[in-house]
């Protein structure tokens, strides 16, 4: 016997603050879960990986008048507002890379394991993740310091936007492949903590810059991204072992 079919809800449906349950969990293991999960390393490697690469990019943004309004650019307001074009076309051409060769690197690599799909597959655009980030960031610094030209900066900030959302595709599908069912809750512990990072960090990226110079300060960006990016690789090795104890203690 086919289900009956699902009615459309009208608009003023549609505005109503209450819309029926959609979980019969309680309200109280509801407020746990995004802490709990937390309890699964691969949780936390993915929480880390997708926060830093967006806190360095809101970095850029937050240190751009520092960096180019005064010498040797002295760029007035609108100029420095043309160098944000950067990134937003990085970020467009990124994702749209980003998603069109997800699905067919998978479905390549499923072949080559005898046609059996991992999740693990998802972490190889982390490759060029790696690549593009090495390319944005390092010589950011060093070629701000140097005073080049405002299209190079922001050809390299639009590059570091790239390696964001090669990084932001290849975490969050690994994450709705391997732990579907409390991908919601990680999501949100993902969000919190990038916000709280994107506040701490306020309070001292421009003594930073100050004290370090823009080439030693994206050196050290670059540095740490790469060494994030490269927390990939006990991932790859040991990430059908953690889900596979996840699931198991769930049940």
């Amino acid at each position: 016997m086919a289900d009956p079919p699902i009615l459309r809800k009208s608009f003023v449906q549609l505005l109503m603050p209450w819309s029926g349950e959609y979980t019969s969990r309680p309200l109280w293991r509801l407020i746990i879960d995004p802490f709990t999960v937390f309890g699964n390393p691969a949780v936390i490697w993915a929480v880390i990986l997708v926060s830093f690469p967006t806190l360095w990019l809101v970095a850029i943004n937050l240190l751009v008048g520092q960096i180019f309004a005064g010498p040797p650019y002295l760029l007035d307001t609108a100029t420095l507002g043309y160098l944000s074009a950067g990134p937003a076309i990085g970020g467009f051409l990124g994702a749209i890379a980003a998603g069109a060769v997800s699905d067919p690197l998978i479905e390549w690599a499923s072949r080559r394991n005898g046609g059996i799909y991992e999740p693990e597959f998802r972490l190889m655009l982390i490759i060029p993740a790696l690549i593009t980030s090495a390319i944005g960031f390092f010589p950011f610094g060093y070629l701000a310091e140097m005073g080049k030209g405002p299209v190079i900066m922001a050809t390299l900030w639009a590059i570091s936007s790239v390696s964001m959302q090669f990084i932001m595709t290849a975490v969050t599908t690994y994450i709705v492949d391997s732990y579907r069912n409390i991908s919601v809750e990680i999501f949100i512990t993902t969000m919190v903590i990038k916000n709280f990072l994107f506040f701490g960090f306020t309070f001292f990226l421009s003594p930073w810059i100050v004290e370090w110079g823009a080439a030693d300060m994206f050196y050290c960006v670059g540095g740490i991204q790469a060494a994030l990016c490269l927390t990939t690789v006990p991932m790859w090795c040991y990430g059908k072992r953690v889900r596979a104890w996840w699931h198991k203690s769930a049940l």
